[in-house]
C-alpha cells in the first residue's frame, strides 16, 4: 500500500513538472495554429492602477509617453487607488495633455481597474504595473497579433532588469525563462494559460469587470478565452521589472498572488471542461491547480520515503535525493543575502521551496475562505515602505521609515515591562538590577505597568519602593481585554506614557547578562533604519527531563524555521523593540493582539526588523512553566501549531482571531499558575 501511494504521489509530481511541459512542447512543434500578425495602428489605452507609487510613477509615465507609437493614437490612464502620497499629482504633472488621472478612494485594484476601463477610449487596452518599464517598441510588438480577428488578447514578455540587483532572484529569473519557453509553445498551438500583469493587452469590447479578491491579470486575460477568442504570446513585446530583493516580502507577495489566482480559477471553472475549451482545460488544471497543490504530494513523499528505505534502491535514492534537494534549498534560504546563496545550485532549490510553501499558505487561505481584496504593490519592493492601512494610521509618507531622535538630554529608549502584581513584583527586581548595570552613553527611562490587583488593595508599598529607584510606575488593576494576550495588553499603557520614540520591552522574569551591549545594539539598529528589533531568547530555571529538552528543541527549531526559512520575524514578549508611534497605531487599528503579531505585521507592511543572535545580546526568560511528560509535549506542540496559524496572519481585528476570545475571565491570577 505504501509503495502504491509513493508511485501515485510521484506520478502527480512527474506529470506536473515533466510530462505536462513535454506535451506542451510537442504540441507547439507538431500542432501549430499560426497567428496572422501585421503592422497595425489601432487606438490604444494604457491603464496603470497605482497605490502610493510616488517614487516610480513619474518615470513610468515618461516611459509610456516616450514609446514608439503615434501620440494621437495612445492615451495613458493612471488610476490612483487611495494613494496617500503624491502619486496622482506626479502622474498628472508629467504630461497633462496626454495623461488622464483618476483619484479614487481606497477601493482596491479591481475597482480601480474597472473605473479606468469605464473611461478608456482605445480599441485595444494595454495593462501594466507602475514599476514596469516598456521597451521602446513594446506596444507596436504587442499590437501586431491583433491583425488576426481570432486573437482577443496578447500576453507580453516580462523580464528582469540587468541592474545592480542582477545577482538577486536567480531562482525567479530561471522560473521566468522556463515560463517564457512554455508560453511560446502554448501560443503556437492555441492559447497561453494567462498573461502576466507587467504587460498584456485585450480588445476593449472583451473586457469584463474584475471582481474583488482575484488576480486581475488572470481573470481579465482568461475572459478572452471564455468568449471564444485566442490569447497568444508576443515574446518580442518586452516589459522590464526589478527583481524583488527581500525574500520575506516576496513570500508574502506570492501568497497573495496565489490566493487570488486560485479564487480566479474557481470563477473560471467552466474553462476546466475539455468539452468547452479543449486542451486548454488540461493546461489550466495543471498549471494553475496542480502546481499550487503539488506541495502536498511533496510533503507526502518526504514522510513516506524513509518508511520504504528497505524496499529497494530506488526508494533509497529517492530519500537521498529529497534530502539533498531540501538541504540545498535550506542553504539557499539561509545564505540568500550572500553571493554564494545567489548561485543557481542554491537559489533555484530555495526558490522552489519558497514558492511551494507560499502555495500551501494560499491553498489554506482559499479553503478557509480568507479573501485578499486589497492590493499593496510596495510590500515586495526593495525599499522599506509604510503602505496601506499602516500609512493611513501613522500619517507618514511611505518613505518615512525612521522616527526623529529626541532632543539632547531626553531619553532615547523607553523600557516597558508589564508586572503581574500577583507574582512578578519580586521577579522584576532582578531585571531592574540588570538594567541598572547599564553604563553606556544613551539616556533611557524605565516604565513598569503594574497590573492584576484588586482596586481596593493596591500594592502601595511595592510601588513606592519601585518609585524610589527612579522607576515610572503605571498602576492599572485589571487590563484583560477579550481576545488579547494579557502580557501584550499590559504593555500598551506604558507605551502611551513613554516620552521617547523607541520602546524596548521585556518580561518581568527576564534576566539580561550584558545590558550595555544589548541596549546599545537596540539604539544602533534603530539608527540604521529598523522599525523593529529583537535578539535571541534563551531559558533558565528549566526542570530536568528528556521531554522538556525535546520541548525546548522543538521550540527553538520552530523559531529558527520561521526566522530563516519563512523569513518571519520571531518577535516575542520577552525581548523586542519597536517604534512607539507605530506600535500604538497598529494596536489602535486592530492589527495587534499579541506580541507574536508584531513581527509578521511589521514585515507585512514592509518595515525592516533587525535581529541579533550575538551571545552578548541574549535575554534569558524563566522556563518554570515547562512541565515534563510526553503527552504534555504533544499537547503543547498541537497548541503552538494552532496558535501560530491564528496569530501569524496579518489581519484587521486581530483580537477576534487569536483563540483567546474564548478564554474564561480569570481575575487576579498568579501568572505562574496560568
Amino acid at each position: 500500500m505504501r509503495r502504491l501511494v509513493f508511485w501515485l504521489l510521484a506520478g502527480i509530481i512527474a506529470w506536473t513538472y515533466g510530462g505536462f511541459p513535454l506535451v506542451v512542447l510537442a504540441r507547439g512543434r507538431w500542432s501549430r495554429r499560426p497567428v496572422l500578425a501585421a503592422d497595425i495602428c489601432p487606438t490604444v489605452s494604457v491603464v496603470i492602477a497605482a497605490h502610493n507609487e510616488a517614487p516610480v510613477i513619474g518615470q513610468r509615465v515618461e516611459n509610456l509617453i516616450g514609446l514608439d507609437y503615434p501620440a494621437d493614437r495612445l492615451e495613458v490612464i493612471v488610476a490612483s487607488d487611495g494613494s496617500t502620497d503624491a502619486t496622482a499629482a506626479i502622474a498628472a504633472a508629467v504630461a497633462p495633455d496626454r495623461v488622464r488621472v483618476l483619484e479614487l478612494d481606497r477601493v482596491g485594484k479591481a475597482d480601480a481597474l474597472n473605473a479606468a476601463l469605464a473611461i478608456a477610449t482605445g480599441d485595444i487596452v494595454v495593462f501594466s504595473d507602475a514599476n514596469s518599464e516598456f521597451a521602446p517598441d513594446a506596444i507596436r510588438r504587442l499590437i501586431r497579433p491583433f491583425a488576426d480577428p481570432a486573437v482577443g488578447g496578447v500576453a507580453g514578455d516580462q523580464r528582469y532588469r540587468d541592474d545592480a540587483g542582477a545577482d538577486h532572484g536567480a531562482g525567479e529569473r530561471q522560473y521566468w525563462e522556463i515560463d517564457r519557453w512554455l508560453k511560446q509553445a502554448e501560443s503556437a498551438a492555441g492559447n497561453v494559460i494567462s498573461a502576466t500583469g507587467a504587460i498584456y493587452a485585450i480588445r476593449r469590447e472583451l473586457f469584463t469587470p474584475v471582481p474583488a479578491g482575484v488576480t486581475d491579470d488572470f481573470i481579465t486575460s482568461t475572459a478572452v478565452i471564455a468568449q471564444g477568442r485566442r490569447l497568444v504570446f508576443a515574446g518580442d513585446a518586452i516589459a522590464y521589472e526589478p527583481v524583488a530583493r527581500d525574500d520575506r516580502a516576496e513570500f508574502g507577495r506570492k501568497v497573495r498572488v496565489m490566493t487570488r489566482g486560485l479564487r480566479g480559477v474557481v470563477l473560471r471553472r467552466a474553462l476546466l471542461d475539455p468539452r468547452r475549451s479543449g486542451f486548454y482545460a488540461i493546461q489550466l488544471a495543471t498549471h494553475k491547480v496542480l502546481r499550487r497543490i503539488v506541495a502536498f504530494p511533496f510533503i507526502g513523499l518526504a514522510l513516506l520515503t524513509p518508511m520504504l528505505w528497505r524496499k529497494g534502491p530506488i526508494y533509497r535514492l529517492a530519500a537521498l535525493g529529497q534530502g539533498a534537494g531540501y538541504g540545498l534549498a535550506a542553504l539557499g534560504l539561509l545564505l540568500a543575502d550572500r553571493p554564494i546563496g545567489r548561485r543557481k545550485v542554491l537559489a533555484i532549490p530555495a526558490f522552489f521551496v519558497l514558492a511551494n510553501a507560499a502555495a500551501i499558505q494560499a491553498v489554506t487561505n482559499v479553503v478557509r475562505g480568507r479573501r485578499i481584496d486589497r492590493w499593496d504593490p510596495n510590500v515586495a519592493r526593495s525599499t522599506p515602505l509604510t503602505t496601506g492601512a499602516a500609512a493611513t494610521a501613522t500619517g507618514m509618507a511611505p518613505s518615512d521609515s525612521t522616527a526623529p531622535w529626541p532632543d539632547a538630554g531626553g531619553p532615547i529608549l523607553s523600557i516597558v515591562v508589564p508586572v503581574n502584581a500577583q507574582g512578578d513584583l519580586d521577579n522584576v527586581l532582578s531585571l531592574l538590577d540588570d538594567l541598572d548595570a547599564y553604563d553606556g552613553p544613551h539616556a533611557r527611562e524605565t516604565i513598569l505597568v503594574v497590573n492584576n490587583f484588586p482596586p481596593e488593595a493596591p500594592p502601595v508599598a511595592a510601588v513606592a519602593g519601585l518609585e524610589r529607584r527612579g522607576i515610572r510606575v503605571v498602576a492599572v488593576p485589571a487590563l484583560r481585554r477579550q481576545g488579547e494576550a494579557i502580557g501584550f495588553t499590559a504593555r500598551i499603557p506604558g507605551a502611551r506614557v513613554a516620552t521617547s520614540p523607541w520602546l524596548v520591552s521585556f518580561d518581568a522574569d527576564c534576566r539580561i547578562a550584558d545590558a550595555t551591549s544589548l541596549l546599545d545594539w537596540y539604539v544602533e539598529a534603530f539608527r540604521d533604519g529598523a522599525s523593529g528589533a529583537y535578539s535571541h531568547v534563551g531559558y533558565r530555571d528549566v526542570r530536568p527531563g528528556l521531554s522538556i529538552k525535546a520541548r525546548l528543541a522543538a521550540h527553538h527549531g520552530a523559531r529558527w524555521i520561521k526566522r530563516n526559512l519563512l523569513r518571519i520575524p520571531t518577535v516575542r514578549g520577552s525581548n523586542y523593540g519597536i517604534r512607539r508611534d507605530l506600535l500604538l497605531q497598529l494596536y489602535d487599528d486592530g492589527l495587534l493582539a499579541d506580541d507574536m503579531n508584531v513581527g509578521p505585521t511589521l514585515r507585512h507592511f514592509g518595515h525592516r526588523v533587525a535581529y541579533s543572535g550575538d551571545r552578548r545580546h541574549v535575554v534569558l526568560t524563566s522556563g518554570r512553566m515547562f512541565r515534563g511528560g510526553w503527552r504534555k509535549l504533544g499537547r503543547y506542540l498541537a497548541y503552538r501549531l494552532r496558535y501560530n496559524r491564528r496569530v501569524l496572519p496579518v489581519q484587521d481585528g486581530a483580537a477576534r482571531r487569536t483563540g483567546r476570545e474564548r478564554d474564561r475571565d480569570r481575575t487576579f491570577v498568579d501568572n505562574q499558575l496560568q
